[in-house]
């Protein structure tokens, strides 16, 4: 399915340039009807169709068809030229994974290409073409999304809300066999885990704690707070714990589980922190705003939108991007001031991912994947069955992977993940959650 042929023919009219020749660009596709965009703007023509009076010299076309992935072609058209494109556009789905249950978490992908996420009772790990590696039953349901040790070894809680209401943290080897597992945690456990250069393994449950382990599975420490804990820490490149309580607290720990400070605001938060280059603290709060902290704790500013699940990420330039349940993915400038925001179908909880082109992945519970420029404009979207409420990942040759009904494999259009200070949900696609 990703096959795709470029035809370029040059003719040059009349013999000599300048000559009364029109310099045009023909571009055909198969299947017809594509928007063709010349150099990022959208031309109002769909294929087949000839774009005339274009300047001399470098153009990018790129065509944009929904279904399809998008294609993407760099020219140089000589004054008095006629280039002619011709494109075969390709299904934009890869392939996609039934699991028994609706996938209940975010995925991670592993240094070798695997891609683990939850579903249901169970943890899948599946290779790059789609096919099962192995699966993991756990003791409850595993909406905590996985992440993957420096040592492939594989991170995630599960909950058993229907018999003990109590949750479970595991530890697998790359090939699905178990560590260990701690039975001892009082409450659900469906915030991620975040992992400490050291290897500590940090984690919040429904106990109302923040848990620090050790990676052969020793409780360190816990510290309580005020109300349950869904959302997931990030670790600062000086080994702060930064994360949210839904008792309305940014809460900043020490390695060794002491409070360095935390910050009051008026609603529940679920949104995880992203860490910025020089150490600002982004998280949004059920209140409706986002917050930049200083990472000692003070108020460098906050943005108010609507309601805030999404968790920020962070552009090569310092544009933090994220989603609100008002259906918009707004980017803000390090200063705090609306760039742009872009209207979705309806809310949004899924994460922002950047890729290496600059692209912009979200999903939104309209039941589309949406790609856009760091500009703010729709490159394209890609219709899926189901609400998408999960955080996409990037590999390394560019395919998104979007956890709804299936797991989704879709065609991407970059060298994988974005270079930049936190480039999505967990930082990596390891999920991680530590600062570089």
């Amino acid at each position: 399915m990703k096959k795709a042929w470029l035809s370029v023919l040059s003719l040059l009219i009349l013999g000599v340039a300048g000559c009364g020749a029109v310099t045009s660009i023909e571009v055909n596709s198969v299947p017809e009807g594509a928007d063709v965009f010349l150099d990022d703007s959208i031309t109002g023509q769909k294929t087949n169709c000839v774009l005339e009076d274009v300047s001399p010299g470098e153009h990018t076309v790129r065509l944009v068809l929904e279904g399809y992935a998008l294609w993407e072609e760099v020219v140089i058209v000589g004054a008095g030229e006629v280039v002619s494109m011709d494109a075969e556009l390709t299904d934009a789905l890869l392939w996609r994974y039934e699991s028994e249950k609706e996938i209940s978490s975010s995925p991670a992908i592993g240094a070798d290409g695997t891609i683990y996420f939850g579903a249901g009772p169970y943890l899948y790990a599946l290779a790059p073409d789609g096919s099962l590696k192995w699966q993991y039953k756990a003791d409850g349901n595993v909406e905590s999304t996985p992440a993957i040790a420096a040592d492939g070894t594989v991170y995630f809680g599960s909950d058993d809300k229907f018999t003990t209401g109590d949750g479970h943290f595991y530890a697998l080897s790359a090939a699905g066999t178990l560590k260990w597992k701690l039975d001892e945690i009082d409450g659900w456990v469906v915030s991620s885990p975040a992992i400490g250069s050291d290897g500590t393994i940090y984690v919040g449950a429904f106990s109302d704690s923040l848990y620090a382990f050790s990676p052969d599975g020793n409780l360190k420490w816990g510290y309580r707070t005020g109300s349950y804990i869904t959302s997931s820490a990030a670790i600062a490149p000086n080994g702060a714990i930064g994360f949210g309580s839904q008792d309305k607290f940014i809460y900043a720990l020490t390695p060794n589980g002491e409070l360095k400070w935390k910050y009051a605001t008026e609603g529940k938060i679920v949104s995880s922190p992203a860490i910025g280059s020089d150490g600002t603290i982004y998280v949004g709060s059920l209140d409706g705003y986002l917050y930049a902290l200083t990472s000692g704790g003070e108020l460098k500013w906050s943005y108010q939108s609507a309601a805030i699940e999404s968790s920020p990420a962070i552009g090569s330039d310092g544009t933090i991007y994220f989603g609100s349940l008002d259906g918009c993915l707004y980017a803000l400038a390090p200063s705090g001031s609306l760039r742009w925001s872009y209207q979705t179908g309806d809310r949004i909880s899924s994460s922002p991912a950047i890729a290496s082109d600059g692209t912009i992945y979200v999903g939104s519970w309209d039941s589309y994947v949406y790609a856009l420029s760091p500009e703010g404009t729709l490159k394209w979207k890609y219709q899926i069955s189901a609400k998408v409420r999960f955080s996409p990942a990037i590999d390394t040759d560019g395919t998104l992977y979007v956890g709804a009904d299936f797991l989704y494999a879709i065609a991407g259009h970059s060298d994988g993940l974005a270079l930049t200070p936190w480039p999505k949900f967990a930082h990596d696609n390891q999920n991680t959650g530590r600062a570089r």
